[in-house]
């Protein structure tokens, strides 16, 4: 009987403290309805300054990917390619990222560019829920701003279930989970530097770069973390290339390219595994014969850089990461790839 009562006491002080925390999210956040409905999107700030460096360098070529085309040097691809170039390396990034990139920093810059070439892996096109939660939300919302709410919908809302949607609806501690997090690691973050060693928030934000970048980590460790992120690119449901287009960026960055007088061109990177002559599965060839003929038939290039004999096993330091000491050799392997693909 004093068990139980202990238990009872001690669940009633549980609800006491639940009912208490979300009343204090009310008051936080200002919740003026209820149940909750909140017009979600991106916050109204935007990082431009990638749409300021298209601008001034009147540029032919814009170019847009993950941590792989990190080591791709700029003044050797638009030698290589005889055309003036930019290329933008995004670590962690998917299509939603590119997506946005393109409509806030490339298409408002009015550059008059001939080509936006996008360098993406296995099936990350139609994946627009990929690297998109936690830290990599904060990438997105960069360079995004309130009027992407499309772009909110379809890579955070789109896949969510009723039982979440019941409780951002009706639980203020769960609806707001996103803010409270990245609120409070803003605080842990950057409370301490400032304090201790005066350090505003731009020299705290170069240092974790610096620190916590891919290249300072244990490369097996990073190696796996990725396959493990991977994974869900290669399962059947994502490998289904009719299914998932329609519910993906890919189509409206056919189109917002199009509008701009940009010819998209789509290229698929070599990685460590293709060049040891692992082959693609089944699935994964039929997906590419898909996408292949998707953007051919939208009026854009596609370019598979797995066949490319010339990118070697010793150029790659880990399964997508090319070696800087090989920079310069697989910078002008596939500027000149792209060289031949995009010619007459």
């Amino acid at each position: 009987m004093e068990m139980n009562k202990k238990i009872i006491l001690f669940l009633l002080f549980l609800i006491i403290l639940f009912s208490l925390a979300n009343i204090w999210v009310v008051q936080i956040y200002d919740v003026s309805h209820f149940p909750i409905h909140r017009s979600l999107t991106f916050d109204e700030e935007m990082r431009t300054d990638y749409r300021f460096k298209i601008e001034g360098k009147a540029l032919q070529i814009v170019a847009i990917g993950d941590s792989s085309i990190r080591e791709l040097d700029e003044e050797i691809f638009s030698e290589s390619i005889g055309m003036k170039s930019a290329i933008f390396s995004a670590p962690g990034s998917g299509s939603a990222y590119w997506y946005l990139f393109i409509r806030n920093q490339i298409i408002p810059a009015r550059s008059d560019q001939d080509y936006v070439i996008l360098f993406f892996r296995s099936s990350t096109l139609t994946a627009p829920d990929y690297l998109v939660k936690g830290h990599y939300f904060v990438r997105l919302e960069e360079i995004a701003g309130r009027q992407d709410k499309d772009v909110y919908d379809l890579a955070i809302n789109g896949l969510k279930n009723r039982w979440v949607k019941f409780a951002e609806k009706y639980i203020p501690l769960f609806t707001f989970r996103s803010e409270i997090y990245f609120n409070t690691v803003q605080q842990i973050r950057y409370y301490l530097p400032e304090v201790v060693l005066d350090q505003d928030v731009l020299s705290v934000n170069q240092a974790y770069d610096e620190v916590f970048d891919d290249v300072q980590i244990n490369d097996l460790m990073w190696e796996e973390f990725l396959q493990n992120v991977e994974s869900t690119l290669y399962s059947p449901a994502a490998l289904d290339f009719s299914a998932r287009v329609e519910r993906s960026f890919l189509p409206g960055m056919i189109k917002d390219l199009a509008k701009s007088g940009a010819t998209p061109v789509f290229v698929r990177v070599k990685n460590k595994e293709h060049a040891e002559g692992q082959t693609d599965s089944d699935e994964l060839i039929e997906y590419l014969e898909d996408l292949k003929k998707y953007l051919e038939q939208n009026g854009c290039i596609y370019l598979d850089l797995a066949g490319v004999e010339e990118l070697t096993v010793n150029m790659y330091r880990d399964s997508i990461h090319i070696n800087p000491e090989n920079a310069q050799k697989v910078t002008e392997i596939i500027a000149e790839e792209i060289k031949q693909s995009i010619q007459p």
